[in-house]
Formats: structure tokens, C-alpha cells, sequence
């Protein structure tokens, strides 16, 4: 089995987990934990031409959603600043 296989066997099973992720992302407790757990580079990986467009945009989704939780009174504290 071929890496490209590999990717088209799995990419349905992919963008559910990034959409369920993504759902979880609503609240801002939530948010913290997913960033902690270490989820935005895994975010960032499915950025690579070799991942579907339907992963491209929920990971992109997904950034905007962890990205929304800093707001400019509260970057510090929501450890979206080192400092």
C-alpha cells in the first residue's frame, strides 16, 4: 500500500476527527486544552499540498476557531503570548 492510497483510505476518517475537534473548539476552556495537547501543529501539517482540500479548509477552520479565543484584553492570560 502506497502513501497516496494510505491518504484517500483515510482522509474521510481525517476530516470527521478535525470536524469533531473543531466542534469541541466552541468554548474557550476548550480551546486552551486542544493548543496544550499540542493539536495546532497537527493543524498546521494537514496545510500540506498533499492533503485533500475538504482537510485543507477544516484545519483552516479549526486555526481560526483556536485563534478566536484571543481576544486583545486577554492574550496574556490566554497564553496566546509568551510573556
Amino acid at each position: 500500500m502506497t502513501n497516496v492510497s494510505l491518504k484517500n483510505e483515510y482522509s474521510g476518517h481525517i476530516l470527521c476527527g478535525i470536524q469533531a475537534l473543531n466542534n469541541l473548539a466552541v468554548t474557550d476552556d476548550n480551546k486552551v486544552k486542544i493548543v496544550e495537547a499540542g493539536a495546532l501543529t497537527h493543524y498546521v501539517k494537514l496545510l500540506s499540498p498533499e492533503r485533500d482540500e475538504s482537510a485543507q479548509t477544516a484545519a483552516i477552520q479549526g486555526i481560526g476557531i483556536l485563534a478566536s479565543s484571543c481576544k486583545d484584553s486577554n492574550l496574556e492570560e490566554a497564553g496566546c503570548l509568551d510573556g
